[in-house]
């Protein structure tokens, strides 16, 4: 599903409960899907003084054990995972849950729609989340009214808030004019965990790629949001967009840690996408995200390019994609909790910002 719009509609002035135990208590937060990402951001919410004080995992071999012993940390965190958020949410009322779970709208809708009855922050990684008024408008709507409604507030961020919309939002506010913008980046799927991996098609033969790629049930690739969201953060008005994808073939057998299975040669490790948004003002974006399991010596690498006046290039090379994810996921929990209700992208909130002291001491105290 697509829309001809970029931004998203004004929020009411209305102003939220602040968080009550600001100077005073810490926050308490729900780590929500309990993989690789949030075994990361388990660790960093620790060091920032944040009270972990429930995980919601789906799979029958993690629920009922201790979120720590899951998440493979040095020492158990005293809470288990569960099944079932609502019951959690009741009985331990966090401000804030961190979604790692998913890539799209259609599998975090009720995700987040949950966090909001139940009067609880959120904030996601998943990449179509991070500007989803292009690709599924009136669902965004949905949650930002249940937002709203409820006094909280529902966010996407991580690795693409500053690498591939604040930063790139900054670059093209050093030129004068420019014509054209060429995005690329690559990561490693095995570094994301089994879903991402199944998102990105490993293991699958070229042909069933191709029937995938033909399907009208094909979800959006994860460059169209970052597109959607820098051509916002630039007043463009997006008139079409258009996508390449390529397959990315085996050539040898090649292990998946994330599938804990063998790629034959022939199979897919992975795919890439190339995403071109043309805008009613005239310049033009483009993005190649490339996502496979990666052969040695390969690294992340993330670089933009403007074509205008004047021309300018940015290189982020060897970048710890992996982590950087997760740090910038935990430096906007205070800025999602400060925010007004609503469905939030990085264009509503400040720019990030390093956070040496406990993440509780940024807080705003109630008004």
């Amino acid at each position: 599903m697509t829309a001809d719009l970029t931004r998203h509609p004004r929020r009411p002035a209305e102003t939220r409960p602040r968080h009550e135990g600001a100077g005073v208590g810490g926050i308490r937060a729900v780590l929500v899907g309990v993989g690789a990402m949030n075994a990361i951001v388990a660790r960093l919410l620790t060091e920032k003084g944040v009270e972990i004080v429930g995980a919601v995992g789906r799979s029958p071999e993690k629920v009922g054990r201790d979120a720590g012993t899951v998440l493979g940390l040095t020492h158990p965190l005293g809470v288990e995972v569960v099944a079932d958020a609502d019951a959690l949410y009741d009985s331990v009322r966090p401000d804030i849950a961190m979604v790692a779970t998913s890539s799209f709208m259609v599998d975090q809708y009720d995700v987040l729609a949950t966090c909001a009855r139940h009067g609880v922050n959120a904030i996601t990684i998943g990449e179509e989340l991070l500007f989803p008024w292009h690709t599924y408008p009136e669902r965004t709507g949905e949650l930002a009214a249940l937002a709203r409604e409820h006094g909280v507030t529902l966010a996407g961020s991580g690795f693409q808030d500053f690498f591939l919309v604040n930063q790139v939002a900054g670059l093209l506010g050093a030129v004068n004019r420019f014509d054209r913008l060429v995005g690329r980046e690559s990561f490693n799927v095995d570094d994301y965990g089994a879903e991402v991996a199944r998102d990105q098609r490993i293991g699958t033969t070229p042909e069933d790629f191709a029937a995938w790629q033909a399907s009208s049930t094909r979800p959006p690739s994860f460059a169209l949001p970052i597109l959607a969201a820098v051509a916002s953060s630039a007043g463009l008005t997006i008139t079409g967009t258009t996508v390449e994808l390529r397959p990315d073939i085996a050539t040898g057998p090649i292990e998946s840690r994330s599938l804990e299975t063998v790629v034959e040669p022939g199979l897919l490790i992975g795919f890439t996408t190339v995403d071109t948004v043309t805008t009613g003002e005239g310049p033009i974006l483009q993005m190649e995200l490339s996502g496979h399991i990666y052969r040695p010596g390969e690294t992340d690498r993330c670089e933009w390019t403007v074509q205008g006046d004047p021309n300018v290039r940015v290189v982020n090379p060897d970048v710890d994609t992996l982590r950087m994810t997760c740090t910038q996921m935990v430096n906007r929990v205070p800025d999602v909790i400060n925010a007004d209700p609503g469905f939030v992208t990085p264009a509503d909130l400040p720019p990030l910002h390093y956070r040496p002291r406990p993440l509780n001491e940024y807080i705003l105290a109630r008004a």
